[in-house]
C-alpha cells in the first residue's frame, strides 16, 4: 500500500494543473503549492484522482500486468465512506420522504457526502434514485388495491384472463400510471 503525504498531493496537484476551489471567492483556479492555504481542502474524489494520475505517470501498469507482476490497481477507500454509510442509515428514509413531499432539503447530507465522495454524476443519480423510489410509494400502493381487486373480481366471477384486461378498470388504471408520469417527470424538473 502506497501512502502520499500532503506535500506531494499539493506538488502533484500543480504539476497535474488541478483546479481547485478559492476560500473567499466563488471561483476554481488552478492550485498553487506556494499559496495552499488560499485554496480549500481537496475533497476524496481529487484526492483521488491526484494519486492516480501520479501512479500511472510513474509505472506503466500495463506492462506490469502483462508479465504477471500485479494482477490489478486500485485506489482504497479513505474513512470518509463510513460517514457516508452512518449518513445513508440515518437519514434515507427522510429524504426518500421529503423527495414526495418536496421538504427533502432539510435531508440532504448524504447526497453531498456522497457529491464530495464520489462525484456530482454520482450524487446526481442517487438523488434522481431517492426522488424516483419516493414516487414509486403511492403508485405501488394503488397498483396493489387495484391487484388485488383485479383477483378478487375474476375468481368471484369465473372469467378468463384475458378478458379481465378489457374493463373500465384497466383502463382507470392505465390513465392514474399516465397522470403519475406526468406529474412524476414534472416534479423532478423542478427538485
Amino acid at each position: 500500500m502506497l501512502f502520499f503525504d500532503d506535500y506531494l498531493i499539493h506538488k502533484m496537484a500543480e504539476t497535474l494543473e488541478v483546479e481547485a476551489r478559492v476560500k473567499n471567492h466563488n471561483c476554481n483556479l488552478k492550485f498553487k503549492q506556494g499559496a495552499k492555504e488560499l485554496f480549500y481542502p481537496f475533497s476524496a474524489r481529487i484526492h483521488q484522482h491526484i494519486v492516480t494520475e501520479t501512479l500511472r505517470h510513474e509505472i506503466d501498469f500495463r506492462m506490469m500486468r502483462k508479465h504477471g507482476v500485479i494482477v490489478d490497481h486500485f485506489p482504497v477507500h479513505t474513512h470518509e465512506r463510513e460517514s457516508i454509510i452512518q449518513s445513508w442509515s440515518e437519514y434515507r428514509m427522510r429524504l426518500q420522504i421529503g423527495f414526495l413531499t418536496s421538504r427533502f432539503k432539510d435531508n440532504m447530507q448524504p447526497l453531498n457526502v456522497i457529491k464530495n465522495y464520489y462525484g456530482e454524476k454520482k450524487a446526481f443519480f442517487f438523488a434522481w434514485l431517492m426522488h424516483y423510489t419516493g414516487w414509486l410509494i403511492p403508485l405501488s400502493i394503488f397498483g396493489i388495491v387495484y391487484t388485488l381487486s383485479f383477483i378478487s373480481i375474476g375468481a368471484d366471477q369465473n372469467v378468463a384472463y384475458d378478458q379481465m384486461l378489457n374493463t373500465p378498470e384497466s383502463f382507470i388504471y392505465g390513465t392514474v400510471v399516465v397522470v403519475w408520469v406526468t406529474l412524476f417527470n414534472e416534479s423532478w424538473k423542478r427538485k
